[in-house]
């Protein structure tokens, strides 16, 4: 999106949170890989020896990783744009491939909801390329813990309805989530303004075959981690951070599956913002991921809200 569309679309957040949201993706252009037959899209962003490869959630792209801004100073972040499959096993060769391309040995593995599934399956898939795991508002990628039921009942909708009505299922009780969170009192107005009108922009710029490969990999994912990458997570020797909020779909009960399975785990409950709130509190957020992963203490706040 060009820069004049951006700040048309975020003329409701406060000028300097906007301004730097917008010199985020000046700066941090789209780049493109050849792999496989598709082309992965991604952003490269931040310095420093350690790298994070940041998978984003459900319906996100590359650029959700703007979370991870407080960060840049001390550690290098590529971020994906999921490739348009709803094959587990291309999307794992992609983040491969892409590791491959940025020379990175083994790099922190940060996932969010669907993205949390992948990582899972990355690092079973590939341990000896993983350092540490960070999975937020995910369980394990089995049926049983994955909202299965919802998930089928929206992919066969998808076929059939037609798509501004499934965009409307999608949008309306997300961009309300996100407005309810946000007037928590440790939420700052300008940044809960920033993510409420970014979700608006993404969801707006949806359609039906990005949409379908999405909740059709999901479906997938849960379909191949049993049989193809749940022994090779077990086995991994690794830390897992994981990331979630009391009440929400992933909660306490989904931790102590994980914890059936991951050994060296800890978990971390923060209540405010629900499950926006990495892209809510994205210093609060970036402390937590910065200490687990052992990173140096930041020497000035680089949030995007004031």
């Amino acid at each position: 999106m060009k820069t004049e569309q951006l700040r048309h679309a975020l003329a409701g957040v406060p000028e300097a949170t906007r301004e730097r949201f917008i010199a985020f993706h000046e700066q941090n252009p789209v780049r493109r890989l050849d792999v496989g037959g598709h082309t992965l899209e991604y952003i490269a962003f931040g310095r420093g020896d350690r790298v994070i490869l940041h998978l984003p959630g459900l319906l996100s792209n590359a650029d959700a990783a703007v979370y991870l801004v407080p960060l840049a100073d001390r550690a290098r972040i590529l971020s994906v744009t999921y490739l348009p499959t709803s094959d587990t096993g291309a999307q794992l060769q992609a983040f491969l491939r892409l590791l491959d391309a940025e020379h990175v040995s083994r790099a922190a593995v940060l996932g969010q909801t669907l993205g949390g599934h992948l990582a899972q399956c990355f690092t079973g898939a590939h341990p000896d390329r993983v350092s540490e795991l960070v999975v937020a508002h995910a369980g394990l990628p089995l049926r049983e813990e994955i909202q299965m039921r919802q998930v089928n009942l929206l992919y066969g909708l998808m076929h059939g309805v037609p798509f501004p009505l499934i965009r409307q299922v999608l949008t309306r009780p997300l961009l309300a989530g996100v407005q309810r969170a946000g007037q928590h009192p440790d939420i700052e107005p300008g940044q809960a303004a920033l993510i409420q009108a970014y979700f608006a922009l993404r969801q707006a710029k949806l359609d039906r075959r990005t949409t379908l490969a999405r909740y059709g990999l999901l479906r997938d994912v849960a379909r191949v981690f049993p049989e193809k990458y749940r022994a090779g997570l077990a086995s991994w020797p690794g830390r897992t951070l994981v990331m979630y909020s009391r009440g929400q779909w992933c909660n306490e009960h989904h931790v102590a599956r994980m914890r059936e399975l991951l050994t060296g785990l800890t978990a971390h409950t923060q209540d405010a913002g629900a499950h926006w709130n990495l892209y809510l509190l994205p210093e609060a957020s970036s402390r937590l991921v910065g200490n687990f992963l052992g990173l140096p203490e930041a020497r000035e706040k680089r949030g995007l809200a004031t």
